[in-house]
């Protein structure tokens, strides 16, 4: 018999199974909350800001050229905050056990458009070493500009701040997302696989002879 799913067959079996919504991103949402809390380690940050800007003569300020400039070279002092040689140079600091690339993964440079200020963040599970390691970078970025761009200079605006813990708000939601779609296409399946005969047509699909039916009329038996 061709199955051919219907709103009426969905409907169906949406009312035998309209619980699944409600308990598969339920308990997703506790197996993640489990696995977050029993094997996975927290997450931490801290970020600090640096400010580049270019360096003159005497106490005059930058000329608009000047600025300019330096906006327009903007991704390039961005891409040098979080370069291996950037990185390098905190691991040889600190005497850090791991490699450049690692610890550039843990990094993000940021900034807003048109603007010479910079937000370092740094992401590591140990909560006691992360201010280090954000106020390192920064430092050690200070200390090579001044020999990569010519009249240029760093200033750290902010120091790193104190760790904080990264939420899993949304590994919560995206488990509970895919336990809604994980019901809705249990409810599809059951509604196309759903081989009972409701009406005439489906007899007529399997080639059987109808031989009549027999309505049901409500009421007491006697």
């Amino acid at each position: 018999m061709k199955q051919v799913i219907t709103i009426n067959s969905f409907l169906r079996s949406f009312r035998r199974l309209w619980s699944l919504l409600i308990v598969i991103p339920i308990l997703l949402i506790v197996v993640t909350l489990a696995v977050s809390t029993l094997w996975l380690k927290p997450i931490y940050t801290s970020s600090t800001q640096v400010l580049v800007t270019t360096t003159t003569k005497g106490d005059g300020m930058p000329s608009f050229e000047e600025i300019k400039t330096s906006i327009q070279l903007g991704n390039t002092f961005s891409t040098t905050l979080g370069s291996a040689r950037t990185m390098q140079g905190v691991i040889d600091k600190y005497k850090l056990n791991k490699t450049a690339s690692a610890l550039a993964n843990q990094v993000k440079v940021t900034s807003s458009e048109n603007s010479l200020v910079y937000t370092i963040t740094v992401t590591d599970s140990d909560p006691s070493k992360i201010e280090q390691l954000t106020n390192g970078i920064a430092e050690v970025s200070q200390r090579d500009f001044t020999k990569l761009f010519k009249s240029t200079k760093m200033v750290i605006l902010e120091k790193a701040s104190a760790p904080a813990q990264v939420s899993n708000l949304i590994k919560y939601i995206l488990a509970g997302l895919f336990g809604v779609v994980l019901a809705f296409v249990i409810v599809i399946l059951q509604a196309s696989y759903d081989n009972t005969i409701r009406h005439k047509t489906a007899i007529d699909e399997l080639e059987l002879t109808f031989l009549g039916d027999m309505p049901f009329i409500k009421g007491d038996m006697e």
